[in-house]
């Protein structure tokens, strides 16, 4: 009898083993998709687009005007994206200036893309884009998707992001300009000088 039940136990110690292997080589295979994924879409790093906006109140943004941007894909059926705005709203209303400007591209109609203009800052400008032209354009496809841009409408930056920290380092973090650098754990990628 004691030697069924030693067997037994030794059989199903092997199995937990193997069963834990495979989780964690399917975890890992997980992380590494959405990471290639998040850095695979969006514009190239480097660059330019020399895009021509126009806000849901009728401004004109020119890329490459001399500010830097801060684009900001949302869709109203992302509840990532529900967390963003009122990080974004915070992050504006601390009272130092951001270095860039802040532009939310809305992935919904005009009258929803009003509704986030009602709830932020006077500063951030909307852009509604209803049938994901931008989107499409820029090779966005999830959200929330963020693009950092310089002053001359060079892409910087791109990633996702939905935590203070990754957002507050989107709207504020200096740009450089000379390599391309992954960040493999959050799936960030960025132009930085050596």
């Amino acid at each position: 009898m004691f030697f069924v039940s030693y067997i037994m136990l030794w059989t199903l110690t092997i199995v937990n083993l193997v069963g834990v292997f495979m989780l964690f080589r399917h975890l890992g295979k997980q992380l590494e998709h959405s990471t290639v994924a998040a850095s695979e879409q969006g514009p190239e790093i480097g660059s330019h687009d020399g895009l021509n906006l126009q806000t849901i109140d009728g401004r004109n943004i020119q890329l490459g005007d001399g500010r830097s941007y801060l684009i900001a894909f949302t869709s109203p059926r992302c509840a990532a994206c529900m967390k963003v705005l009122p990080i974004i709203r915070e992050e504006l209303s601390r009272g130092r200036e951001t270095r860039r400007a802040v532009v939310l591209v809305h992935q919904g109609d005009v009258d929803a893309a009003e509704g986030y203009v009602d709830e932020m800052p006077a500063s951030v400008l909307t852009v509604a884009d209803p049938e994901r032209q931008l989107a499409g354009r820029w090779n966005v496809r999830g959200t929330p998707y963020f693009v950092v841009t310089d002053g001359a409408g060079v892409v910087r930056r791109k990633g996702r992001g939905s935590s203070q920290e990754q957002v507050a380092s989107f709207m504020n973090e200096p740009l450089g300009g000379s390599y391309i650098s992954v960040d493999t754990a959050s799936g960030f990628e960025s132009a930085s000088r050596t």
